[in-house]
């Protein structure tokens, strides 16, 4: 069922998106036990995380899609190793979830969008760009409090990027 819920969510994308068929294209679906993720190649979810998203608001899945997806066309996880892992997976997770929000289409609208816009205008009249660079040279240099950096996570983060940093990209 999970792995029908990733089809669907996938040609929701496509449907929306014209533009990412070759990049949706190039992703592959493979199950694992965790949330969900992607080294670039394949988008690897645990069908109890996404069954259980999908139960919620079947916005998240294809959310969850297009969230791992720009990650990909972004090559977030081509970063040198003393980067400081916990703010560039945050400062990642920002960047694409606010292109989501900018697209403005329907099928990925979750519950706490309005929350996430408002956090990421705060966050642009003190970056000028949402980009993950910037953010991420932001939280470096304004050193953010761990109960700021928790509360953006909350709102923004949904996948895991463990993988980014053992998979040889």
């Amino acid at each position: 069922l999970a792995a029908e819920v990733i089809s669907v969510s996938r040609n929701t994308i496509s449907v929306n998106l014209r533009f990412l068929n070759y990049a949706i294209s190039m992703l592959k679906p493979e199950e694992y036990a965790g949330k969900i993720m992607t080294d670039g190649k394949k988008l690897y979810y645990d069908p109890i995380y996404i069954l259980s998203a999908y139960k919620k608001a079947k916005e998240y899945t294809p959310r969850f899609f297009l969230h791992s997806l720009l990650h990909c066309v972004f090559r977030h996880w081509f970063v040198s190793d003393d980067i400081d892992k916990e703010l560039w997976d945050l400062s990642c997770d920002i960047a694409v979830e606010c292109i989501i929000n900018e697209l403005n289409i329907a099928c990925v609208d979750i519950p706490h969008k309005t929350d996430q816009i408002a956090a990421a205008a705060k966050l642009k009249n003190k970056t000028k760009y949402l980009t993950a660079e910037k953010i991420y040279s932001y939280f470096l240099t304004k050193k953010i409090q761990k109960n700021e950096l928790d509360t953006l996570r909350d709102i923004f983060s949904f996948d895991e990027h463990s993988i980014w940093y053992f998979s040889g990209n």
